[in-house]
């Protein structure tokens, strides 16, 4: 498949949509061909994107891509045609041809069906999808006889990015007609509801017809392979959407109808090519509708359609409504999964700091994870910003907190080996030196008092040495560096001219007797 005027269409509206801001790179699956002369073209573009192509443009979609701003263009074909990449998709592109570049832009317009390996096809785009970036599938879901080795189903889109936790930006429908303005066959898009695809599906002559599906990478992680939402037990809250055995997105099964009732639906919800095009031409047509997948079981009728029987808890509704679920992070997850006491011990330890820091403008987390415990402190602190050596929680608490316009940031730092940028009023660690090999210790207090103001307040807090024995064994496995509460202070006197100790027990900080206390929580006070 080439890219089409329904293609060009919905890149308009994701661009006005905001999602190609500050996008500057593009690859292709596909050396794609562009249908269209160079006047038609240049209308296009121009009407669409404000970009005049002159005379000695060549129509290509490289010149597509550079009128919407994305000035850095690869392809991948194995004909090699426009300086293609020659890769062969059936394999790991990373792996075999050592290509790990990524893009804010990754497009695959007709190119998978023709793949045997899908497994590898999809890794491939999600491997070379930068986070934020958008990953963009115009592929056959009916007809198209003898055109490929697939064709695709929107239910398949729905449990890939469940597994991967994309963002489900938009889904359509194409139904191809006829047009005599412009030499091809062009489609008009349907935003997808089951209801639509049944529809269609009931059609006589069984049309070709298009799926047009928008994913955003949310955060860096290995591609996983998606299942069949139907058939496996599980509770997902991305996209906005969830599915449990039996609830899923797959269309409904299909009812008989005869041909000019499915007609006659049809045509009260498809937009035609020929006026719409003829319209766009002459910049007159209205914008086509975009849409997002939105959970259609009981649950979600019940918040889209009914109240509160009590007025005060109204709001609860309308901010889900408004906002959807808050998503928690791979740390948060697991423990609530695994042990959901345990998170509430957790919690209770931000809280201290919540409290204990309380009024400070600019404050610093060392081993901040995915920031699951940030938002106490964001109740009572201006800023705050988070450092952990690892990218994956990096990413995905940048995500998130992008999601939730919440005043923090995210580094990748590792404390044992440089200190973080910036001068902080205060910092917390929480759950972290007992991970740091002893004889890097040092670096990690050194590294810290370099970024504290002088009078700056640090709190540390760790499991207790003599709570060892009750731990479980991968706690035991992964904490090489526990500490007493006299050892705490000792080490901490040495960077810190006061130095306070407090015990914790599950969710209750005291000042009783050290040794049988499970965590420590200690607050250094002026850096020496």
């Amino acid at each position: 498949m080439g890219i089409g005027i329904a293609t060009i269409l919905m890149y308009k509206h994701l661009r006005e949509q905001g999602y190609f801001n500050n996008f500057k790179s593009v690859i292709e699956l596909g050396s794609q061909e562009i249908p269209f002369d160079k006047e038609q073209i240049s209308q296009l573009v121009e009407d669409f994107f404000g970009y005049v192509l002159t005379e000695e443009t060549p129509v290509t979609a490289k010149t597509l891509y550079k009128s919407m701003g994305l000035e850095l263009y690869q392809c991948i074909d194995a004909d090699g045609r426009h300086n293609a990449l020659v890769f062969d998709l059936n394999k790991d592109i990373q792996q075999v041809y050592g290509f790990t570049e990524q893009f804010d832009l990754v497009t695959n317009h007709g190119t998978t069906e023709h793949c045997f390996d899908q497994y590898r096809c999809f890794m491939n785009i999600h491997n070379l999808c930068a986070v934020g970036g958008l990953m963009i599938h115009v592929l056959p879901i009916q007809g198209f006889l003898n055109h490929g080795l697939y064709n695709y189903q929107p239910s398949f889109f729905y449990n890939l990015a469940a597994a991967n936790h994309y963002k489900v930006i938009n889904v359509y429908l194409g139904s191809y007609k006829s047009s005599d303005s412009l030499p091809k066959s062009l489609p008009g898009l349907i935003p997808y509801t089951a209801e639509a695809l049944q529809t269609l599906c009931n059609l006589g002559g069984k049309p070709d017809m298009g799926l047009f599906v928008v994913l955003q990478k949310t955060i860096e992680s290995s591609f996983s392979i998606p299942y069949d939402g139907q058939y496996l037990k599980v509770s997902l809250l991305q996209n906005e959407y969830s599915y449990q055995s039996g609830e899923t997105a797959n269309a409904p099964p299909l009812k008989e109808e005869s041909t000019e009732d499915s007609q006659e639906k049809l045509d009260s919800k498809i937009v035609e090519a020929t006026p719409l095009i003829e319209n766009l031409i002459e910049k007159e047509s209205d914008q086509l509708p975009t849409t997002q997948f939105h959970q259609t079981d009981n649950a979600q009728e019940m918040i889209d359609k009914t109240s509160s029987k009590e007025a005060q808890y109204q709001i609860q509704f309308d901010t889900l409504q408004e906002m959807g679920p808050v998503q928690m992070g791979p740390y948060a997850s697991h423990s609530w999964r695994s042990d959901p006491r345990r998170l509430t011990f957790l919690l209770a330890r931000y809280k201290f700091c919540s409290k204990i820091l309380a009024g400070k403008s600019n404050v610093l987390e060392i081993g901040c994870s995915d920031g699951y415990g940030m938002r106490l402190l964001l109740q009572t602190v201006d800023f705050v910003h988070g450092v952990d050596f690892d990218p994956l929680f990096i990413n995905w608490g940048t995500k998130h907190a992008q999601d939730e316009a919440l005043n923090c940031k995210f580094s990748v730092v590792d404390i044992t080996e440089q200190a973080p940028s910036g001068i902080y009023e205060a910092a917390y660690s929480l759950d972290l030196i007992e991970h740091i090999e002893p004889e890097k210790e040092h670096l990690y207090w050194e590294n810290i008092c370099k970024v504290l103001e002088p009078h700056g307040v640090f709190i540390v807090g760790t499991p207790n040495i003599t709570a060892s024995p009750y731990a479980s064994e991968w706690s035991q496995e992964g904490h090489i560096n526990l500490k007493s509460a006299d050892s705490l202070k000792t080490a901490m006197q040495q960077y810190f001219h006061n130095v306070f100790i407090f015990s914790m027990n599950d969710e209750v900080v005291h000042t009783g007797f050290y040794p049988m206390a499970h965590y420590l929580l200690a607050i250094g006070v002026g850096v020496r």
